[in-house]
């Protein structure tokens, strides 16, 4: 097999309504008990987490998710300007608390094409998140803060190391698909692909 490199980048937006959104989200995560899950794993476990209501991660219509998501849609079109796209489909979005000593996620990817996460709350010891970079399997270590989203292609490994006791962390997370070619996306041609996409009369044109 061989690896052909193209180069894919994490993309890091801030979302400017976080100071102002923060507090009423936080309170809305938790309205509808029956859709909490709690972690009941050991706790160095490094799938343990606090909380989290992912076996709803298809339900819209969850009182924090109707709240946040015109947000999240906002910087969704920003990324599919750059990334190329023009529909979301097959959209998943969860929370997840690490609020105990020896809550993490270990490494794992995700379904679709991208995934991500919202920096709900974030100290400046809390645990970043880290990907392995798939050519040389290094070690990527985010440099986020809170109110940070990060949006990168759903196979790359991640994840949450372990918590302590004051570095506490509230994130939202999702996947989805992407459809359809933006018609906008700026493709910078080379001087021969030029002169093949504009070949009026389709003769042969020799490299």
């Amino acid at each position: 097999m061989i690896k052909h490199k193209i180069y894919q980048p994490i993309y890091h937006f801030k979302l400017e309504e976080h100071n102002q959104i923060k507090d009423r989200l936080i309170k809305l995560l938790t309205a509808e008990t029956d859709k909490i899950q709690t972690s009941c794993k050991d706790c160095n476990d490094p799938d343990n987490m606090t909380m989290l209501d992912f076996e709803y991660s298809t339900d819209m219509s969850r009182k924090w998710v109707k709240f946040f998501k015109p947000f999240w849609d906002s910087k969704v079109f920003e990324l599919s300007k750059e990334v190329g796209f023009t529909e979301v489909d097959e959209v998943q979005i969860w929370f997840q608390k690490y609020h105990k000593a020896g809550d993490g996620h270990g490494w794992h990817v995700h379904g679709g094409n991208f995934t991500g996460v919202y920096y709900l709350e974030f100290g400046k010891k809390s645990p970043r998140t880290e990907l392995v970079d798939p050519f040389t399997r290094q070690i990527i270590k985010m440099n986020v803060k809170e109110g940070d989203l990060i949006f990168f292609p759903s196979h790359i490994y991640h994840r949450c190391p372990l918590v302590s006791d004051n570095n506490k962390k509230t994130i939202v997370s999702w996947n989805f698909s992407i459809l359809g070619a933006n018609p906008d996306y700026k493709i910078n041609y080379s001087l021969f692909d030029k002169l093949v996409s504009y070949n009026p009369l389709n003769t042969t044109i020799k490299a």
